[in-house]
């Protein structure tokens, strides 16, 4: 799918503003989207937060980080943190307890059952096709989830 057409399926979803991060102006969009500065970050790309997203914080801004992938070890501008009292917070799913882990999968299982949640399936995999699903994922080629069916 080209951008635009990812772009029209996020907005069929909800979404009221959407912000290309590939494209020229990433930073100003974002201030622009958020004039009183966003509040919270839910971050797969904490690089690219602490590269460009910063100006368009609010003071006490908090960034929940679960991914830096092209970036593992992003540079970290601890000054312009600390004067924002930006706090940066991570989130691992393997260090989460099994009971914490037992009630999202309830919670997402309800919301699944009832409508109010809806996860785009892109492609279907074989047990057998697992390197063919994992070069999927890594090529960015599947528009939603890369399901392995185990049997």
């Amino acid at each position: 799918a080209t951008r635009a057409e990812q772009f029209d399926e996020v907005r069929a979803l909800g979404a009221h503003t959407l912000i290309d991060y590939t494209g020229e102006g990433f930073a100003e969009s974002l201030k622009q989207a958020a004039s009183g500065g966003i509040h919270r970050v839910a971050d797969g790309a904490l690089w690219l937060t602490l590269e460009h997203g910063l100006p368009a914080l609010a003071q006490r801004a908090v960034i929940a980080a679960y991914a830096s992938d092209q970036q593992p070890a992003p540079v970290l501008p601890f000054a312009k943190l600390l004067y924002a009292n930006t706090s940066i917070e991570t989130f691992s799913i393997f260090a989460m307890s099994q009971a914490q882990k037992q009630a999202a999968i309830t919670g997402v299982n309800a919301l699944l059952a009832s409508g109010k949640l809806q996860h785009k399936v892109g492609a279907r995999f074989t047990f057998t096709q697992m390197v063919e699903a994992h070069e999927a994922v890594e090529a960015g080629t599947v528009a939603g989830a890369c399901l392995v069916i185990m049997q």
